[in-house]
């Protein structure tokens, strides 16, 4: 038998006890020291708590890039400017002007013009034009012509008169161009005006009869239509007494004979009619 009491163990057989009691008492020693390396370690965990790794990103928790043209933050948004409208075009009307302006001719103008401001457009009268029988306030109408009469001038050529600047009248004007009475009737209509030569004097006017005395007109104050009553002025003589006193007063009766175009024998026709207050 291998251990029997009555017998001696080899010295080989001493030597693998040893080692076997050797390899017990360190795999012991190792166990327990296995064993307190793993309780410190659980201690420890237990008291410092461990850094969790972030949840990975998903399409919900990451947040969406703002678009380009955001505003950026703490910068003031301005709006931008409301688009410009763009103008609508005034209706135009065209009408003519001749006579005495001094740039005669077609002219455009916005639809509510006036005489006057065709007169202007066209540079002003000339020193002949007359406007004293035109209605400067008149709205002017499309496809029409203004005529602005020139002051005719009676010449003597020989043993005749000759008018100058007489192809423009008053009257080849539209009947709203022109300037009416109260009662609505034109002040410019034509009058017969009685031509006069060197040989065939002019008429003069009829001493007043009856019981009643006519009264005598005032150079100075009196009206259009009043002053076409007198012999021998007609519409365009009547707007040159009247733009003549605007600028002199006459002082005399004899002060109308420097009116263009009234010579001494229509002054002696007017003077039993007339007077200057």
């Amino acid at each position: 038998m291998l251990f029997s009491p009555n017998r001696l163990l080899t010295t080989k057989e001493q030597l693998l006890l040893v080692g076997v009691l050797f390899a017990l008492v360190a795999g012991a020693g190792a166990l327990f020291w296995h064993g307190r390396h793993a309780g410190e370690q659980r201690v420890e965990t237990a008291e410092t708590p461990r850094a969790t790794a972030p949840p990975p990103a998903t399409a919900e928790t990451v947040p969406a890039a703002p678009p380009a043209d955001a505003p950026m933050p703490g910068i003031p948004v301005v709006p931008p400017p409301a688009p410009l409208e763009s103008p609508v075009p005034a209706a135009e009307i065209a009408v003519a002007v001749r006579g005495g302006v001094r740039n005669p001719g077609l002219q455009r103008l916005p639809a509510d013009s006036r005489v006057a401001d065709l007169i202007m457009r066209a540079g002003g009268t000339t020193p002949e034009g007359d406007v004293s029988g035109l209605n400067l306030a008149a709205r002017l109408v499309d496809g029409t012509t203004l005529t602005v009469p020139v002051v005719a001038e009676r010449v003597a050529e020989g043993d005749r008169v000759v008018l100058r600047n007489s192809g423009y009248r008053v009257t080849e004007n539209p009947a709203d161009y022109l300037v009416t009475s109260p009662a609505g009737a034109s002040m410019l209509a034509p009058t017969a005006e009685t031509p006069t030569t060197p040989s065939t004097p002019a008429p003069t006017a009829a001493a007043p009869t009856g019981g009643g005395q006519k009264k005598l007109i005032n150079l100075n104050t009196a009206t259009q239509a009043e002053l076409e009553t007198l012999p021998g002025i007609g519409p365009v003589y009547a707007g040159n007494i009247i733009a003549y006193r605007e600028a002199n007063p006459f002082r005399t009766v004899e002060d109308v004979e420097q009116v263009p175009g009234i010579g001494p024998k229509r002054l002696e026709a007017m003077r039993p009619l007339v007077t200057v207050e």
